[in-house]
């Protein structure tokens, strides 16, 4: 199963839309995305203990959904990862110009 980063942070029990506006509200936008990824993290240790397969051994589903949290934790490791390296490319796409402009003066 594929899961996108809204169904991951559905899985992990935050709604998208509140994750999207933590990131909007901060000037420091990476550090904003840092701090949800620590707390998915957080809430995806929380999962993982209650659906861990031997502490459920009586429980079929306790495999499936342990395995979809550790699909989710990824794909936000995953969508923040990639969110990280599009920032730092457009910063420093943007202090390259600059720095071209102030060169050819």
């Amino acid at each position: 199963m594929s899961l996108s980063l809204r169904d991951a942070w559905l899985v992990l029990g935050r709604h998208p839309r509140r994750v999207a506006e933590a990131i909007k509200s901060r000037a420091d936008r990476v550090a904003a995305a840092d701090e949800l990824l620590a707390s998915a993290r957080g809430l995806a240790r929380r999962l993982l203990g209650l659906h861990h397969p031997d502490k459920n051994p009586g429980d079929p589903g306790a495999q499936e959904r342990f395995a979809l949290v550790q699909e989710a934790l990824s794909v936000v490791e995953a969508g923040t990862e990639d969110y990280r390296r599009q920032s730092e490319e457009r910063t420093s796409a943007r202090d390259g110009a600059v720095f071209i402009e102030v060169e050819t003066k």
